[in-house]
């Protein structure tokens, strides 16, 4: 499983301009479940220097250069809003990270990290 994770952030004083620009192209890119599943459609946070906006999709194989490439142009659309920035970020699954090193990923690991006492 291969992760594509977009985190946005923007100065509070751009809020409404970020939210009238997403109304006007979300129609532009619509969902296609067979490019990427979402995990995290989204997540906010005001930080001290504004807003932070994450997403978080799963992409099936095959389709990662598809999903990237409109996650990009989407991200794009922004661009002429003063103090936004975007980025894309790709993770490997837990599973797929250990299949590079040969390994299998342990069942039940997370349980015993949630366990341990500080």
């Amino acid at each position: 499983m291969v992760l594509l994770m977009t985190v946005i952030t923007y100065p509070p004083n751009k809020q409404l301009e970020v939210q009238n620009k997403f109304f006007e192209i979300v129609n532009k890119y619509p969902y296609d479940e067979s490019v990427a599943k979402r995990l995290v459609q989204l997540a906010v946070r005001i930080t001290k220097d504004g807003y932070e906006v994450i997403s978080i999709v799963d992409i099936p194989e095959g389709k990662f250069t598809e999903a990237f490439n409109q996650t990009a142009a989407n991200l794009h659309e922004y661009s002429g809003i003063e103090g936004y920035r975007g980025e894309i970020r790709t993770y490997l699954s837990g599973e797929e990270a250990f299949k590079i090193i040969g390994k299998k990923l342990p069942e039940g690991i997370f349980n015993h990290f949630l366990s341990l006492k500080p």
